[in-house]
């Protein structure tokens, strides 16, 4: 449980540090705020992804991209361990002053987050954020305060992975990737096919399911082959993706507890399957 909430952290807090203020009409609801807060919010309207908590960097599997849409409304995406998977969740916030209040659900465990912006940039966010999570009337996990830093994304790839690309390993970036080269095709609905080469000829491989997502330049997969007790998962983070080739970053930790710098590329193809 410990390990659920402190994962919820990395993909929930991140976000609401984000709606420090602006003046807004939200159904019902009218916030008017000062001259201070507004120019936060003039920045913070976006896509956000923490990079550091607590002076040290954040693994590209424990990261949430959170997409600010108003000052009252955003959503998030995130994927951690092997039982969370958000996609585009929406999310609700209270504000007051520097002080952003946030509380969403997971199973019987609600989160409640209080989230403090000591600085921002058009492109940069400082924050220290806190996080007590409770089941019922009792205290789960408490965690924080913590500070965090995040950073602006310039580009959402989510359109741009549709499609068949065909690649191999150029680091040590995978433990599921045997150096052979594969391909994957990404489709529209969220799910992917994978490819192998079998006697010269391309066939899809697995049998069970394949899913990802992507929001800004993370990208989430997660893979289940026929026979498989547990479902596999991998993440990445999209460096670029331009005149038909896509290369991939991540920061990982070894078996060591050493982190290192992981990469991928691929070209596009554009024969059917």
């Amino acid at each position: 449980m410990k390990r659920m909430v402190q994962g919820m952290m990395v993909a929930l807090v991140c976000g609401a540090a984000f709606l420090t203020g602006c003046s807004s009409k939200d159904g019902d609801k009218t916030v008017f705020l000062d001259d201070y807060e507004k120019n936060i919010a003039n920045k913070i309207v976006g896509k956000w992804i923490n990079v550091e908590e607590a002076g040290k960097a954040v693994p590209t599997n424990l990261k949430g991209v959170m997409t600010i849409e108003s000052f009252s409304k955003g959503y998030y995406s995130t994927s951690f361990g092997s039982d969370t998977w958000i996609e585009r969740e929406a999310f609700e916030i209270a504000i007051k002053r520097d002080t952003i209040s946030w509380a969403v659900a997971n199973g019987p465990v609600t989160v409640n987050i209080q989230h403090i912006v000591n600085s921002v940039t058009d492109s940069e966010m400082n924050t220290t954020a806190s996080l007590v999570a409770k089941m019922g009337d009792s205290v789960v996990s408490e965690v924080g305060p913590m500070s965090m830093r995040l950073v602006k994304l310039a580009k959402d790839y989510r359109q741009d992975i549709i499609g068949l690309w065909e690649g191999k390993v150029s680091s040590d970036s995978s433990q599921f990737d045997d150096g052979q080269l594969h391909r994957w095709e990404y489709r529209a609905d969220g799910n992917y096919v994978y490819y192998g080469l079998v006697k010269d000829k391309w066939e899809p491989i697995g049998g069970g399911f394949n899913q990802y997502l992507v929001d800004g330049n993370l990208l989430c997969t997660r893979w289940k082959n026929e026979g498989d007790e547990q479902e596999s998962r991998e993440w990445w983070e999209i460096e670029s993706i331009e005149d038909g080739v896509m290369k991939w970053k991540a920061l990982r930790v070894g078996e060591d507890g050493a982190p290192y710098a992981a990469s991928f590329t691929m070209t596009k193809v554009n024969e059917p399957q």
